[in-house]
């Protein structure tokens, strides 16, 4: 290889490197933190259950829910900006899973929801759905899964 060719592949490789590195701190800092509102949301308490490992789950203490939600996030929202909603929907007996997104962006998750379903067997009938480009994505997952989810 001529040392021309090598030396344009080296600064081909060092300008993508640096777009790749620039894109992961732009999707850190452009994410919109959750209000105090959905912080206080995220609080399990004697009809809510909350918990926060790979995803955000709210589960209603008193049932045994059979039904559940997969909400996928905007991009660049943070998961926890939904808390309020998702607590709601639980209090009313459903199962809701927000799932965090790779770089905050659900078109780099979007199949997250099949992880999610065989998470939880206990639940019989799924929906899924989303903000923005998690709308999307939801919209997309369930075009391809039509056995997966029901709604």
């Amino acid at each position: 290889m001529s040392k021309k060719i090598r030396t344009i592949l080296i600064v081909i490789a060092a300008v993508l490197a640096v777009l790749v590195v620039s894109f992961v701190g732009y999707s850190r800092l452009a994410t919109a933190g959750p209000e105090q509102a959905a912080l206080d949301a995220l609080a399990t308490d004697d009809v809510v259950e909350v918990q926060s490992d790979d995803w955000l789950v709210f589960r209603p203490v008193a049932s045994a829910p059979q039904t559940g939600l997969i909400f996928y996030p905007g991009g660049f929202v943070d998961p926890r900006a939904y808390a309020p909603a998702a607590r709601e929907i639980a209090a009313a007996g459903y199962l809701v899973v927000i799932p965090t997104m790779p770089l905050n962006l659900a078109i780099f998750g979007a199949n997250q929801a099949a992880e999610i379903v065989e998470a939880f067997p206990e639940i019989e009938q799924w929906a899924v759905g989303g903000h923005s480009l998690g709308g999307a994505m939801a919209a997309q997952f369930a075009a391809g899964n039509p056995d997966a989810v029901d709604g």
